[in-house]
């Protein structure tokens, strides 16, 4: 319930202002995505499934009452005179143990034509070659506890997931945002650059090309501030769909600190902690413990059955006559189990195999995290590179294009350069937004690979 408030909540904030923007944090972000995202609420309600099953396995060792009662009629024939109502009535109390053992304890009431008696009965079975082990009595409530920890492991990668594609679509706002900047920066230069031109043309200072040049250079510049206004509407929409906001909400985005990459080492915490590894351990673990109880299966079930009761008469003619109460017992060993065994020792067999697929699997995806979490540290520290060369080259171009301007104003030159300028500086632009943001969403990938990305709660760690 407190999910959905927070949806709807948002949704209807933004909605009920108007044209008042949602300011936005990245934290704030994360969390709405997490809280809205259908895939993430999809894995909750697998949890909420898988809890249900291991409750069901564990319920067999539950102490159970179970009522009983059947009614129907008899009618006379050669080999009895007794006719008239058949029916009992009772209650059984039963106990499954870990052991396997069964404990059973029921009275009744029952009634055959004009006889009437109680009966109380008690049984035990105990199997005494392969169920005596817990192992076998508990593999049910062993497999629900695997499935039920698999779909919380699950549940976890998908709001992983889901914060990762809010902090991409919150920093592929911010760059589109700098560059429709840049751009309404660049057209604004061209603006001023092509009036100049044209006041120099009239006066003879410069020829037409000058001015022709200029004013295909602010087309260029319109198009461009156009195209950017296009692309931030894209990213937002991202956003939004991301955060499950209407597509017209307006979004205030407060641009974050700048990430930084932790002090602890990536690959270690990724070894230790990244779900999909520890995911295979504990199947490489589920499938040694179904491999022991495959071996232990091979077996054969010899159950001992034992089972004490008694029958009181009721009718007070016949107590006159007969004992009033009537005990027996029985104790015997049952088993119902081929010599061969050939199923279940290639059963076995098979689980043997499996625990070797789930160590393997095991060890190349440990592998393959250790190669990805030094090809993400390579690419960050390049990106750190690049990013100080377009930020040199930016400071280049800037100079460049004062120079270029300087030039163009006291008649010393054309103004190519500034034109070549101005596109050096576009160029360098784009890319240094493009990197710091592919930079940012890097670390906090670097962080996820590691296992670290989300605290408990599901804020950004």
């Amino acid at each position: 319930m407190v999910r959905i408030l927070c949806i709807t909540g948002a949704a209807a904030l933004v909605a009920s202002t108007g044209a008042a923007a949602l300011d936005l944090t990245l934290e704030r972000a994360v969390e709405m995505a997490i809280a809205s995202h259908r895939t993430v609420e999809t894995a909750q309600l697998s949890v909420q499934g898988e809890a249900l099953s291991l409750s069901t396995a564990k319920s067999a060792f539950d102490l159970r009452v179970v009522p009983t009662g059947t009614v129907g009629r008899i009618g006379s024939n050669a080999f009895t005179t007794a006719e008239g109502i058949n029916s009992s009535v009772g209650v059984q109390v039963s106990k499954r143990f870990e052991t396997g053992t069964v404990l059973a304890l029921g009275p009744s009431y029952n009634r055959s034509g004009a006889d009437r008696n109680t009966t109380l009965a008690l049984s035990l079975e105990q199997p005494l070659v392969r169920g005596w082990s817990s192992a076998i009595s508990l593999d049910p409530v062993k497999r629900a506890q695997f499935s039920y920890a698999s779909s919380q492991r699950a549940f976890e990668q998908a709001r992983v997931n889901t914060a990762l594609e809010a902090i991409g679509a919150y920093y592929g706002v911010l760059r589109e945002q700098r560059l429709l900047a840049f751009a309404g920066e660049q057209r604004t230069r061209m603006e001023q650059h092509t009036a100049v031109a044209g006041a120099k043309e009239r006066s003879g200072l410069i020829d037409s090309m000058d001015l022709l040049r200029a004013r295909v250079r602010l087309k260029d510049a319109e198009d461009a501030l156009n195209l950017a206004r296009v692309s931030l509407e894209g990213a937002t929409n991202r956003l939004r769909r991301a955060l499950e906001l209407p597509l017209d909400a307006d979004l205030r985005l407060t641009p974050p600190t700048d990430a930084r990459l932790d002090s602890v080492d990536p690959e270690a915490e990724a070894v230790a902690h990244r779900a999909e590894i520890v995911q295979l351990r504990a199947e490489l673990d589920e499938a040694r413990r179904t491999a022991d109880v495959a071996r232990r299966n091979v077996l054969p079930e010899v159950t001992l059955h034992l089972s004490v009761g008694q029958a009181s008469q009721v009718d007070p003619f016949l107590v006159q006559y007969v004992p009033t109460t009537q005990r027996q017992w029985r104790v015997f060993l049952q088993s119902a189990s081929d010599l061969a065994r050939t199923a279940e020792k290639n059963a076995a067999q098979q689980a043997a195999l499996r625990v070797e697929t789930a160590r393997f699997a095991l060890e190349s995806k440990t592998a393959d995290v250790r190669r990805q979490v030094r090809e993400q540290q390579l690419q960050l520290a390049d990106a750190r590179v690049r990013i100080g060369l377009r930020e040199e080259q930016i400071h280049q171009a800037e100079t460049r294009l004062a120079l270029a301007e300087v030039k163009f104003s006291h008649d010393l030159a054309s103004n190519l350069d500034v034109l070549e300028a101005e596109n050096e500086l576009q160029r360098a632009e784009a890319i240094l937004a493009s990197a710091r943001a592919d930079y940012a969403i890097g670390v906090f990938q670097l962080r996820a690979m590691a296992g670290r990305l989300l605290d408990p709660s599901g804020s950004r760690s």
